[in-house]
């Protein structure tokens, strides 16, 4: 889940102002309206999760940060794309053998 809006709106400053990147330049090389990106970093609202996605293969953008200020690593990003692929019945077995892995761990969820 998200931070709440302003601090999304930080880091996403702080991320456009490191690569030298305006809402000018980011509408003209992606198409993503510049007013959507300046509500973005006004925090009035923050990207769906296409236009992070869109972001994301443009720039690199780190999707993780910018929403939870947590980083997602190249490992994590490969899981989660290979997840997305695996239909209903098999997510719910990973599910399954995920949860059997913590308690082998004693991680808390």
């Amino acid at each position: 889940m998200a931070d709440n809006y302003a601090d999304v709106a930080q880091r996403f400053e702080e991320w456009m102002t490191t690569f030298g990147l305006n809402g000018s330049i980011i509408e003209r090389e992606t198409g993503i309206r510049q007013s959507n990106v300046s509500d973005w970093r006004n925090g009035k609202s923050v990207p769906s999760g296409q236009l992070l996605i869109k972001l994301h293969d443009f720039y690199k953008l780190p999707i993780g940060y910018i929403l939870t200020g947590e980083e997602i690593d190249n490992d994590e990003m490969n899981i989660i794309k290979k997840y997305r692929m695996l239909d209903a019945g098999n997510k719910k077995r990973l599910a399954i053998e995920l949860a059997r892995l913590y308690d082998l761990q004693n991680i808390d969820e």
